[in-house]
């Protein structure tokens, strides 16, 4: 059990949950969600992550006629005007999702293309090295264990 939130945190989250626990809040104090230069993804797909902030994403059935949330750009504005030609999943996903995400996730075309993004892709602001995001979730878990001892007197 013990390695599931750990996984989980490793390949979602900026900081695993027990340390949002442990601080009493939801969202990091020091440091803020990032993305990582090994994550599957074109480099423009990554830097256009980083620089939307949270009116930066949109919900739409464009990609695959099942709502999901999309950084907001010429594909999505283009399919607002045209709601009722979305065909029901997985035609829509098939005939427009499927080349739009490899549009914008490997080819790099991030305005034309799908680009998939959570609800808080508005506050990743840099691509770091994967060591360095993990290097930093386990001084920051060392940094709150030292606090939490210091308190409890051990």
């Amino acid at each position: 059990m013990a390695g599931t939130p750990g996984a989980w945190a490793a390949s979602c989250s900026p900081r695993p949950w027990w340390t949002r626990w442990l601080r009493g809040s939801w969202w990091p104090r020091a440091g803020s969600p990032t993305a990582t230069a090994e994550a599957h993804g074109h480099d423009n797909y990554k830097r256009k992550i980083t620089a939307i902030d949270e009116e930066g994403t949109v919900v739409t059935r464009a990609v695959s006629g099942k709502p999901d949330r999309q950084i907001r750009n010429a594909f999505t504005r283009e399919w607002e005007t045209r709601q009722a030609e979305i065909e029901p999943f997985p035609v829509q996903y098939e005939r427009v999702g499927k080349p739009a995400s490899i549009r914008a996730r490997e080819e790099g075309d991030v305005e034309h293309g799908s680009a998939a993004a959570g609800q808080s892709a508005g506050l990743i602001r840099d691509v770091r090295p994967a060591g360095q995001v993990v290097a930093s979730i386990v001084e920051e878990a060392e940094s709150i264990l030292r606090r939490l001892g210091a308190r409890d007197g051990a």
